[in-house]
């Protein structure tokens, strides 16, 4: 049986709390909410990203699309202009006027059917180009939002390591002088029982697993001189008599 002081068993408790918070803050390290957001984020910004693509491809589309229907409607208007001015051009015969005039009729409902087209060709270009300019608002708001998450990350993981460090300084002081055997029992205890190898003793509870202990059990830690080290029969954790 190892023995150790009293006062060393007592600190071994608050080495174990340090440890324990060590754990805790390492932990929050390692899945930090922020990471999370941040993962959405990126996804959030990869589809933003092309879908400004896709709406911007589109809005080219549909500004060919106007350009090409209005070069044709002011071909017709050239045409039907030359008709119009031949028509008023002396010395041109009756039947000659008669087929401009019917060929102007033509025109002038072709222009229309054009006109048409034109403008849904630049309702088509208004729509897309207010889907392009949604899609790239979208995207600079997520792009902020990630600065945003990123420094909320950066606040949170610095408020984590703080905790690491002041926890690894604390275990570094009550750790300082302990009995080795002590030491070695506790960390092996500890690596087996997930974390907690040492435990308080509060009445006839053990801490660690939170099991009552038996009578028999009791006695025989009551009977036990102060320095021996004793242990929780359920757990096997180390049980550190705090008024047993």
């Amino acid at each position: 049986m190892v023995n150790a002081p009293v006062e060393q068993q007592e600190r071994l408790l608050k080495v174990q709390e340090a440890d324990l918070a060590i754990q805790r803050a390492e932990r929050t390290l390692r899945s930090l909410p922020e990471d999370i957001a941040l993962a959405a984020n990126a996804e959030a910004i990869e589809n933003a990203q092309r879908t400004v693509v896709l709406t911007r491809a589109e809005v080219s589309d549909a500004q060919r699309a106007v350009a090409k229907t209005d070069d044709e409607v002011q071909a017709v208007r050239a045409r039907a202009a030359r008709d119009e001015e031949r028509v008023a051009a002396a010395g041109v015969s009756a039947k000659d006027v008669q087929a401009l005039q019917s060929e102007l009729e033509v025109l002038a409902r072709r222009q229309g059917e054009l006109e048409d087209v034109e403008l849904e060709a630049m309702e088509r270009l208004e729509a897309v180009q207010s889907a392009a300019d949604a899609a790239v608002v979208e995207l600079e708001k997520l792009k902020e939002d990630r600065e945003n998450l990123e420094r909320a990350r950066e606040a949170a993981a610095q408020i984590a390591e703080e905790s690491i460090v002041a926890a690894r300084l604390d275990r570094e002081a009550f750790g300082a002088g302990l009995d080795p055997a002590l030491v070695k029992l506790y960390e092996r205890i500890r690596d087996a029982q997930g974390g907690v190898g040492a435990a308080a003793l509060v009445g006839t509870t053990c801490q660690g697993c939170h099991m009552t202990l038996g009578a028999g059990d009791m006695a025989a830690i009551r009977s036990a001189a102060p320095e021996a080290v004793v242990r929780c029969e359920e757990c096997g954790r180390i049980l550190v008599r705090t008024g047993a």
